[in-house]
């Protein structure tokens, strides 16, 4: 076990180095290519989750898989269920939601925010136990949890949509505290503050 995590913590650092650079990492989260059709289960999935970036459940998958796919067999629920499961190094789960015949997850895709060492320093300021303190210091200790080391300047935070305008809020809210400096300050021009629409 310990074997695994360490070449998966090495495939996490040059994966995210490749992408900090631009690069394409093969066979992860392909881009749909116009007129292409996915050859698997698995890139099927990937390529419906490109398609519908938020609310990505169970069932938005298997629906977009049979409008958009000519399968010889019907599409296996369950399959699409242990696919979005293993994706979720790429994909981040959002809520979990009353379904059919229990509770449905839901899951999307992440947005990542490069951090440089002031940024990631300002961040990491707030000790963890501060959390219970207020909102403002709970919002703080959730992005804390999501950073991700690059290297030993280089940081990034996957965040959802929903922490995007948690942020936002915190940001246009609130009055004291010197909040607002310290989110700018953190996210520089990550984050367009003033927008409340998410695109």
């Amino acid at each position: 076990m310990r074997q695994w995590r360490e070449i998966e913590a090495r495939r996490i650092a040059v994966e995210s180095k490749m992408l900090a650079l631009g690069m394409e990492i093969p066979d992860r989260n392909p881009t749909p290519v116009a007129g292409r059709k996915p050859k698997s289960v698995v890139e099927a999935v990937r390529f419906a989750s490109r398609d519908l970036k938020r609310e990505i459940t169970k069932g938005s998958v298997v629906r977009w898989m049979e409008k958009k796919v000519d399968w010889k067999d019907p599409v296996n629920p369950q399959t699409v269920t242990s696919t979005l499961q293993r994706l979720r190094a790429d994909l981040e789960i959002v809520e979990s939601i009353p379904g059919g015949k229990g509770r449905a997850t839901v899951y999307q895709i992440p947005r990542t925010v490069p951090l440089e060492r002031t940024q990631y320093d300002l961040l990491m300021k707030q000790p963890p136990q501060d959390r219970h303190k207020g909102g403002f210091q709970s919002l703080i200790y959730l992005l804390q949890k999501s950073v991700r080391e690059l290297d030993k300047d280089h940081w990034e935070i996957r965040i959802s949509d929903e922490t995007v305008e948690r942020i936002r809020r915190y940001y246009s809210n609130h009055g004291g505290g010197g909040y607002q400096a310290q989110l700018k300050k953190i996210f520089r021009d990550s984050l367009d503050f003033e927008t409340k629409n998410i695109s």
